[in-house]
């Protein structure tokens, strides 16, 4: 059975010098206030060591990599951080510890683009922008309840629901059958327009003449 993967550090955070003052100011207190040890910069590099070594060294000892976006970070960093990561235990960043943070616009690298970035643009929304990343960290990310409604139904389910829509189809059938035939009756049952023959009624009438004497009618 093969050991879980120890690790020195919770964050190791890549950015450039144009970015200090914010990642200093304002993300690192945030992060140690949330109980993360974070490895920033040189502060935990071994003093007369590589600094290329010590960099691949505290990658590899980080729970996860934060890499600051920036047009500057892409211009500056985004080079020697690929090659880092190439020799770190997580080069494609199937195991989820490299974590994008845009702070500025910018077009990031391919295999950055690939991966879900967290949008730092907005000042409005990083506070609750950066919460995300920290229950990230600490696991404490979860997917919405799947509630019994939205499960996939049973196969019993399933057929009782097969058979209803049969015998709602059937019925459905009959009853556009029983309509057209109606409405066929209907439509012999007009009456025929009468012929052209007419009912005369004929009967005697007087005609007086000016004298007033009756002529009769013939």
């Amino acid at each position: 059975m093969t050991e879980p993967q120890r690790f020195r550090y919770d964050i190791f955070i890549s950015y450039s010098p144009d970015d200090h003052g914010w990642v200093w100011e304002w993300l690192l207190p945030r992060l140690e206030a949330a109980g993360l040890n974070v490895c920033l910069d040189d502060s935990c590099f071994e003093p007369g060591a590589s600094k290329a070594s010590e960099t691949e060294r505290v990658i590899r000892e980080s729970r996860r990599v934060l890499a600051v976006l920036s047009p500057a970070w892409v211009a500056s960093q985004w080079d020697n951080f690929e090659a880092l990561l190439v020799h770190s235990q997580d080069p494609a960043a199937s195991g989820r510890r490299l974590i994008p943070l845009l702070l500025k616009p910018c077009d990031p690298p391919e295999r950055i683009k690939l991966l879900q970035w967290v949008d730092f643009t907005d000042p409005s929304r990083q506070e609750s922008q950066l919460q995300r990343v920290i229950d990230a960290i600490q696991g404490r990310v979860t997917l919405p309840e799947l509630r019994p409604e939205d499960a996939f139904p049973s196969p019993k389910q399933r057929r009782w629901e097969l058979r209803w829509y049969a015998v709602a189809g059937v019925a459905a059938v009959l009853t556009l059958s029983v309509l057209v035939g109606w409405i066929w009756q209907q439509s012999r049952c007009k009456p025929s327009m009468p012929g052209q023959q007419f009912n005369v009624a004929v009967a005697d009438f007087l005609v007086v003449d000016a004298n007033g004497q009756a002529i009769k009618s013939k």
